[in-house]
């Protein structure tokens, strides 16, 4: 958190700080371009009411230069393809995520530059790398997200965690209403307790990871390539899992929940988030998502205290504005503070992108 670096200069006596302002990786051409970025942050208005923080960016933010004065480089700011009013805003990112990708694929069919597409968050990776291997193009996923980015594992593990728990009724309709419904067992689909003991006899007949299997291939003809990659981990996970398999399904969902896994190809182009990108370089960036709210952190508390190293005096569940209107101005400072925060992360993850 950039306020605990902050802070470190009022509790330290004699500390002497220096600025890190020169870069041994960027070109002249990107140095300038983040110089001109940051030294014009206030011209911008998605801030939400934090202006204040933005402007103190820009007032602080010593100009950049590069050790590599001869390094040869190029850099485009890009708006994406228009869209009516009445498009949804989940078809706009996917069209957009379209855009970019055919973006990407240009650019490797007649270089063998190295490549990173970078996001803030986790959502998008998954997606973005479908769409590039649909293209033909190598691209693979630096860390791992859980397969449950893919629509095809959710839906297993919505009858895996059924066939435990017969009576969920979300997990019921999900499976009965998906293209496996036309394979399953007709009194199964109607009954989730017949399926659940339908799928729990499959897998004590011919083990976790071959009934994972049958299940998967009755969907293996209406699936994109991403899909059908993550099947397959899920069924190798599930095969390594039977050792350690003790009859309760949900074991097994809880673990494919909570690990990680990557593609296990070095690719030309390396999707990840910006802070999975920290200490890395490519020879090109790509940015998708810079079009969104800055101060979006998408917490669930916000914290109340004085001292960001220090614990909170005060914890609460996030509000929407009209309600924070009627709190008491501790919690409303508390809240202002919070999305002030989030900017300024926001504005730290940009930096870091824009310098890879």
């Amino acid at each position: 958190m950039a306020e605990i670096f902050d802070s470190v200069g009022l509790s330290v006596q004699d500390l002497q700080q220096s600025q890190m302002s020169e870069s041994f990786r960027s070109s002249p051409e990107v140095m300038q371009s983040v110089n001109e970025v940051f030294a014009n942050l206030s011209k911008h208005e998605n801030y939400s009411n934090c202006e204040a923080v933005s402007q103190r960016w820009s007032d602080t933010f010593p100009e950049h230069r590069t050790a590599r004065s001869r390094l040869a480089g190029y850099v485009r700011l890009q708006n994406g393809p228009k869209f009516d009013k009445d498009v949804p805003s989940e078809q706009r990112q996917s069209l957009f995520l379209e855009f970019t990708a055919r973006q990407i694929a240009q650019l490797v069919a007649v270089s063998d530059v190295s490549v990173g597409v970078l996001f803030r968050t986790n959502a998008d990776v998954g997606r973005m790398i479908g769409l590039l291997r649909e293209l033909e193009v190598s691209a693979s996923q630096d860390g791992g997200n859980p397969l449950s980015d893919s629509v095809a594992v959710e839906l297993i593990l919505s009858l895996l965690h059924l066939a435990d728990h017969p009576g969920d009724g979300l997990c019921g309709f999900h499976v009965a209403t998906s293209p496996l419904a036309k394979w399953l067992p007709h009194s199964a689909t109607r009954q989730p307790d017949r399926l659940a003991h339908w799928f729990r006899t499959l897998v004590v007949r011919s083990g976790l990871g071959q009934a994972i299997a049958q299940v998967a291939d009755q969907l293996a003809d209406r699936l994109s390539w991403w899909d059908q990659h993550r099947l397959e981990q899920l069924i190798r996970a599930a095969h390594e899992y039977q050792p350690s398999y003790r009859g309760r399904l949900r074991d097994f969902e809880d673990a494919i929940l909570r690990g990680r896994v990557a593609l296990p190809t070095e690719s030309q182009v390396k999707v990840m988030t910006v802070h999975k990108s920290k200490g890395l370089e490519f020879d090109a960036v790509f940015l998708p998502d810079l079009d969104i709210d800055l101060s979006s952190a998408n917490r669930l508390f916000v914290l109340r205290g004085s001292d960001p190293c220090q614990a909170p005096d005060g914890v609460l569940r996030y509000m929407n504005a009209q309600l924070q209107a009627v709190l008491p101005d501790d919690w409303q400072t508390a809240f202002t503070l919070d999305k002030e925060r989030g900017v300024n992360e926001s504005l730290c993850l940009l930096y870091v992108a824009m310098t890879r």
